[in-house]
This record gives structure tokens, C-alpha cells and sequence, in this order.
């Protein structure tokens, strides 16, 4: 379903003054439905946004040890997966940015991430020219369950 408005939002930096959501190139841009939410990922931070006011309240700084080159959500926007360039894929708690898990890492940079919606299955493609379905089960270790 859509909407018939749409609103844009400048933000002012604080370093320059520039009308940019980033002085950083951005990677991946997400939004999150259940909270009403923006994500933008620039090197290895990532900021959250009010999808109603335009306003930035959040900045996770370092949640990933290289470049963050995918993201995406889990089923419930609780949980946020981030892959790297050094190939490595993690999830973290939306509300404080922690590492909850660390799955199986690729060879390369991480071109893709997504959520199986109703499992609890990600799927992870990379540069290594690898596809990967790994399982986040709640009271398990992370299992990579398949690889093509």
C-alpha cells in the first residue's frame, strides 16, 4: 500500500554545514516500518532516523569492523544484519546497536543480505561470487545451512 505524500528532509552537518545525510559516501539506505524508521550506513556507522519528522536521534558508530556494503532487517525490525567489506556478516539489537551474532564470513565484500520472511534465515551473496543461507535461531549458534 502507498501513500499520496511524500517528504523530504535536509539535514544540516555539523562539521561543514552541508545539506547531506553523511560527509561519508552512504552504502545502504533501509526503512523500518514497525518503528518508523530510517537507516543510512557510511563506513562503519550507521544513523537512524524519525520517518515522520526528518530528524536524526541515533548514531551507532563502529558496528562494523570495515565498510558496511549490505544491511537488512529481520521479520520483527528488531534485529539488524550488516555485512562488511572483509566479507563478515553480523546482527545487532536495533535499540543499542550490540553485536548479537556472527555468522559464517565470505571471501569478499558482501553485495547482498536478506531474511527469509516467516524463518529465520538470511541469505548472504558476495563478490566471491558465493550465495550462502545461514540460520539465526534464538537459543542456537549461528549454522550456515547452505552454500551455492
Amino acid at each position: 500500500a502507498g501513500g499520496l505524500k511524500i517528504k523530504l528532509f535536509d539535514y544540516i552537518d555539523d562539521w561543514n554545514g552541508a545539506d547531506v545525510t553523511d560527509t561519508q559516501d552512504i552504502t545502504d539506505s533501509l526503512y523500518n516500518p514497525h518503528r518508523g524508521e530510517f537507516y543510512t550506513a557510511s563506513r562503519t556507522s550507521l544513523k537512524v532516523w524519525n520517518a515522520s519528522t526528518g530528524s536524526l536521534f541515533k548514531v551507532l558508530r563502529g558496528v562494523a569492523g570495515r565498510e558496511i556494503t549490505a544491511m537488512c532487517l529481520s521479520d520483527t525490525g528488531r534485529k539488524i544484519y550488516i555485512g562488511d567489506s572483509l566479507g563478515r556478516i553480523t546482527s545487532h539489537n536495533m535499540n543499542s546497536g550490540m553485536p548479537l551474532c556472527e555468522f559464517e564470513a565470505h571471501f569478499a565484500d558482501i553485495s547482498c543480505l536478506a531474511v527469509w520472511p516467516g524463518t529465520e534465515k538470511i541469505f548472504s551473496a558476495s563478490w566471491d561470487g558465493v550465495v550462502r543461507i545461514h540460520s539465526d535461531e534464538k537459543h542456537r549458534p549461528p549454522q550456515l545451512k547452505a552454500e551455492f
